[in-house]
């Protein structure tokens, strides 16, 4: 199992964000093969993205209701609304998790000074895919 989850982390880690603007969720079938057995499972998945607020401690994203029992597996990326300096870099940082939501904290750094980003400078694109384990 362990190996799985490495190589589902390891997939999650180089696709792609999607970055649909609203709530996409559905399921992704997974497959283990063991000796001369192959199981297939559901594990479901909610891809969203959000303009940035700055100032309310972050942006939250909702699950649907029971969509997930655990918190799920999250990657989150930021994509630019506008061009900006070569010398800003956004950072998008996971402050909460649970099974029904997550909340990112989006940082702009320039010169080595950290600050959080400007309202609208850029959207939080979120993928969360259910924990096999």
């Amino acid at each position: 199992m362990k190996q799985l989850k490495c190589i589902l982390v390891t997939l999650i880690a180089v696709y792609a964000t999607p970055c649909y603007g609203t709530l996409t969720a559905g399921f992704v079938t997974q497959e283990t093969i063991t000796g001369n057995m192959t199981n297939r499972a559901q594990l479901f998945f909610a891809s969203d993205g959000q303009n940035y607020t700055s100032g309310v401690g972050g942006i939250t994203f909702s699950y649907p209701t029971n969509w997930f029992t655990v918190p799920p597996i999250v990657q989150v990326s930021v994509l630019q609304n506008a061009a900006h300096p070569t010398n800003i870099t956004y950072v998008a940082n996971i402050t909460a998790s649970s099974a029904t939501t997550t909340t990112v904290m989006v940082y702009e750094i320039s010169f080595g000074a950290v600050t959080e980003a400007p309202t609208n400078s850029v959207t939080v694109c979120l993928l969360a895919i259910e924990d096999p384990t």
